[in-house]
């Protein structure tokens, strides 16, 4: 049954009879509802309720659904919320467009109530009650003009856009000029590869931004779901789809002596690159800045153990090296089940856990650890509204809930109350 208690829904569209159906069906199971007839009513909605999550149609009058992803586009207070267009319009250019504008998916019309639930599951990572997740792996790796992209896991729209950002980041860094890009994708989740999430691959390898030429570009993959995806909604396009590591090593005309590494050790540097996911959007634009505090040691943590459980690489560096000028001695996990091993083994102190993680999630892990008999303090880290996850965790030895993205300061403040509170008087 579905679940959409705490979540706001703004639907912008100018069918009546869709309206009232979604309507019943979305408060029936708990959400808030609203809704506008066209894009600038949609527009005023929005910025006057701030939803959870935005479902638009494209043809309306007067203004129209992509003058409403162009506003929002352009808005400081809306520009985060995730939007869903719905549109009976196929055509694969207009899809194209709706992704480069901003929207994270692209429903067809006319679609069951079954689809919309599963993609506004999807997209707000909210199905922790089934405790299911479409986890994203998106790992970079540069070398001398050649940026590597490895994706395992979803394929879903709103995970692949911020490649785009990702790429253009590593051009800066390293003043790359003629690049070349090879894209691996591997072990992708069944029911993930739709024509939304190659349209959003494609539009990124063929943004102006990137100035990127169809022969610099090789996608490599093994998985035949997006090969028969790929074939039936973009065949004849020009980018290279090899089903081998080696030849689209060599489409690129790369060498392993060019790029200085064998190319087992290079696809295993890959796999366990970087996250190559917009770290703007996953942290934050203000999440630290590691001068501050970290080059003044103040080890009142010496000998405390600390236990990050945390799937973002990015994350759990930063978060590391802030902590252990803090004294503590940092284990770390990358799922569930990972944590529950260091837990045992180690004994920590305290546990700074993320919910969304790949194999066993932050709920499973909460879980396990009550059957476990395990009790140790446990503060949460997430980029999930605390309102949304609070039936899932209040059995649970819970000590602190920060949602991302938030000051290093908040969370030793947090620590302090949880384990040593006579440092705060």
């Amino acid at each position: 049954m579905p679940d959409f208690k705490n979540i706001k829904i703004l639907l912008i569209d100018d069918s009546d009879l869709l309206v009232k159906i979604l309507e019943k069906y979305f408060t029936d199971y708990g959400a808030s509802f609203f809704s506008a007839r066209n894009g600038g009513a949609g527009y005023r909605k929005a910025l006057e309720v701030h939803p959870d999550i935005i479902l638009c149609d494209l043809d309306m009058p007067h203004l129209d659904g992509m003058y409403f992803l162009k506003e929002r586009r352009e808005s400081d207070k809306i520009n985060t919320i995730p939007v869903i267009v719905l549109s009976a319009n196929k055509d694969k250019h207009l899809v194209a467009e709706t992704i480069k504008q901003g929207a994270i998916d692209y429903i067809v019309k006319p679609f069951n109530l079954s689809t919309i639930t599963e993609r506004i599951y999807n997209v707000l990572k909210f199905d922790l009650a089934n405790e299911k997740r479409l986890p994203t792996s998106v790992n970079t790796f540069y070398d001398q003009g050649v940026i590597f992209v490895s994706i395992s896991g979803s394929m879903q729209s709103r995970n692949l856009i911020p490649i785009k950002y990702k790429i253009l980041e590593l051009i800066h860094l390293h003043k790359a000029g003629n690049i070349k890009i090879l894209f691996i994708i591997e072990n992708v989740e069944s029911g993930t590869v739709d024509s939304s999430s190659i349209t959003a691959l494609l539009s990124i390898l063929t943004d102006d931004d990137l100035g990127l030429e169809n022969e610099d570009v090789v996608i490599h993959t093994n998985d035949d779901e997006f090969i028969i995806n790929y074939e039936q909604h973009f065949l004849g396009n020009s980018v290279a789809l090899k089903e081998n590591f080696d030849a689209a090593i060599d489409v690129l005309n790369l060498s392993s002596s060019s790029i200085d590494k064998d190319r087992h050790e290079l696809k295993e540097m890959i796999s366990s690159g970087i996250s190559g996911t917009d770290l703007k959007n996953r942290v934050g634009e203000n999440f630290i800045k590691l001068d501050c505090d970290i080059d003044q040691k103040e080890e009142i943590f010496s000998g405390k153990k600390a236990l990050l459980a945390e799937d973002s690489e990015f994350f759990r560096v930063n978060v590391a090296k802030y902590l252990e000028s803090k004294g503590f001695e940092m284990l770390f996990a990358e799922n569930g089940k990972q944590a529950l091993d260091k837990a045992i083994e180690n004994n920590p102190d305290i546990i700074l856990l993320d919910l969304v993680m790949p194999e066993i999630n932050g709920i499973q892990f909460l879980k396990l650890m009550k059957k476990n008999n395990l009790n140790f303090p446990v503060i949460i880290l997430s980029s999930l509204s605390k309102s949304k996850v609070i039936d899932y965790i209040k059995n649970f030895n819970i000590k602190g809930y920060l949602s991302k993205p938030f000051k290093f300061e908040k969370l030793l403040t947090k620590i302090k109350e949880v384990i040593s509170p006579e440092i705060l008087i």
